[in-house]
């Protein structure tokens, strides 16, 4: 087996070193996402993948009157399962989240989050809780808005401009792929004035006793802590919380005990991103971290199951006394023997985490095939006894990926089966989760259009079917060309609020499909379509304008 190079030798080399469960070309999207992954190799911190991860339901204590979304984790939707945002996310897990449908931003706020670590303190009112998670949120912010921005490449039309806050742009996320984007002037220095700003907010409120707000447009991280406080001062309060603490988190382990110690920490770190001084990590290994994790679902267990809460909290304790490799195994066993003798969730829930244990544990199957089960129900039906088999292969050879769980499982089902089963998922998978539509298109319609270039609209999803594929789904209306032998494509295209779905030759949709990568679009003769097919085409909203004039 060849040997991983510590995260020294790789930046020594050159190379970006590895970080469990994150793709490697969201690390090196920028130079402050390089930074940040060496930084988090160092202190051996990992992602977990939250569709693989079961969410545990909350004990009641801790839940604040009127938030239901804190105690029963939700359930999938259309292969979608969403997140609630204070349940699935504690600033005392270090382990970051990998969501498949957020932004590849995300990856490496999620690793600063980890590399700042929390502040906790036994005697600590909602207040402290609140300044504690407000600056728990400041560099992942900086990184997020300012620094992933130096370096970055983007989109044509969002070059410069710097992060789009909540709006999304699929082109930009493509663009990110590629390296060695522009710097704009002023992007690294802005994350540095707006950390200097914030701190000098949170002196103010430490002062003055009163909350107090550093607002940037609509960020305002005075109200995000207090909201993290409201959702989680029961539970950070709790003796169980601080039993963990004692057990789990030493010195090296991510926890700092007060507001200053923790200011310290967030300008060491920043000066480690923004001008490569070297950072003390945390020094309890990716073991440590797992410890945490796992003895942290086992003591929130004992919180909520009291019939059976000393025999989860020694299981507990004995990981914490040994957080390694073999320390996990024997959780896991313990664990398995305590389910036969009381009425606690499966072993496979709770050692569910989204990343690899032993004994095989980590992925929850259960949970994967019902989101498949949500969104392909034809498929899951097509392949019939076999079906539970089938998405346990596919879990095993599942990439971390910016896709929803129906398009991957559809991708593996095409490359590995192929036939009428492969088109099957495919097109169930493209209409249950179509791109979004084309904002400027559907805004500024046909009225003034250009049309001396053209492009294949970015809602656009090709699908190559056969009569056997569509015969599955019995579409009478669709299958007329695939019965008599001839290729077939569909294209899925959002259209405002509709969805739309057209039938075109192979050779056509096969060509734009290769025309859909073409930034600024293309002149319909030089690619061979004819004025006849390119107007179909527009009709369809296959096609789309590349330009408009002010008059029509």
């Amino acid at each position: 087996m060849t040997e991983q190079a510590t995260p020294q030798e790789s930046q020594a080399s050159g190379r970006l070193p590895e970080v469990d469960g994150c793709p490697p070309h969201e690390l090196s999207r920028s130079h402050a996402a390089r930074r940040v992954a060496t930084l988090a190799a160092e202190s051996e911190l990992f992602v977990s993948h939250y569709e693989y991860r079961v969410q545990l339901a909350a004990p009641p204590a801790w839940v604040p009157k009127n938030r239901p979304d804190l105690g029963e984790p939700l359930g999938w939707s259309g292969g979608v399962l969403p997140e609630s945002k204070y349940l699935s996310f504690r600033h005392d897990l270090l382990i970051g989240s990998f969501h498949p449908g957020h932004r590849a931003k995300w990856t490496t706020h999620e690793l600063l989050h980890g590399l700042v670590g929390f502040c906790w303190r036994p005697d600590a009112s909602p207040f402290f809780h609140a300044l504690a998670a407000r600056l728990a949120e400041v560099l992942p912010v900086a990184l997020w808005y300012y620094w992933d921005e130096a370096g970055l490449s983007r989109c044509r039309d969002h070059r410069g401009g710097g992060a789009l806050f909540s709006a999304y742009c699929e082109a930009c996320e493509a663009a990110a792929l590629t390296q060695g984007g522009s710097v704009p002037a002023g992007w690294a220095d802005g994350g540095v004035q707006f950390v200097q700003r914030e701190l000098e907010s949170v002196a103010t409120a430490r002062r003055t006793g009163r909350p107090h707000s550093h607002r940037v447009g609509t960020l305002d991280l005075m109200s995000d802590g207090l909201a993290y406080a409201s959702a989680q001062s029961a539970r950070l309060d709790s003796d169980t919380f601080a039993h963990w603490v004692e057990r789990f988190s030493g010195p090296g382990a991510g926890r700092v005990a007060d507001l200053d110690a923790y200011i310290e920490r967030l300008e060491a770190v920043m000066g480690s991103i923004v001008d490569g001084h070297a950072l003390t990590p945390w020094t309890c290994g990716k073991w440590g971290f797992v410890a945490q994790d796992i003895g942290w679902r086992l003591l929130h267990l004992a919180e909520r199951h009291p019939r059976v809460r000393a025999p989860l909290r020694l299981l507990a304790d004995n990981l914490a006394d040994a957080q390694t490799e073999s320390g996990v195994e024997t959780a896991i066993a313990g664990y398995g023997a305590l389910v036969d003798d009381a009425r606690i969730p499966e072993v496979s829930d709770v050692f569910a985490v989204g990343y690899p244990l032993p004994q095989l544990k980590g992925r929850s199957l259960r949970q994967i095939a019902e989101g498949l089960a949500s969104a392909l129900p034809s498929t899951m039906e097509a392949l019939g006894e076999g079906a539970l088999d089938r998405v346990q292969q596919f879990v095993f050879r599942d990439l971390a990926s910016r896709a929803p769980v129906s398009l991957r499982f559809a991708a593996d089902v095409a490359q590995r089966e192929g036939g009428a089963l492969g088109e099957l998922a495919s097109l169930e998978a493209a209409l249950v989760h179509p791109r979004p539509a084309d904002a400027v298109t559907t805004t500024l319609g046909e009225l003034g259009a250009r049309y001396e270039r053209v492009a294949v609209s970015p809602s656009a999803r090709f699908v190559n079917v056969s009569y056997g594929g569509l015969a599955l789904i019995d579409e009478p209306d669709l299958v007329h060309r695939a019965r008599a032998g001839e290729a077939t494509t569909l294209v899925v295209v959002s259209r405002g609020e509709e969805l739309a779905l057209s039938e075109l030759d192979r050779n056509v949709g096969d060509a734009l499909a290769q025309l859909s990568a073409v930034e600024g679009g293309f002149e319909p003769p030089d690619e061979g379509l004819s004025d006849e097919l390119t107007d179909q085409l527009m009709a369809m909203g296959v096609l789309v304008a590349c330009a408009w004039d002010e008059t029509c």
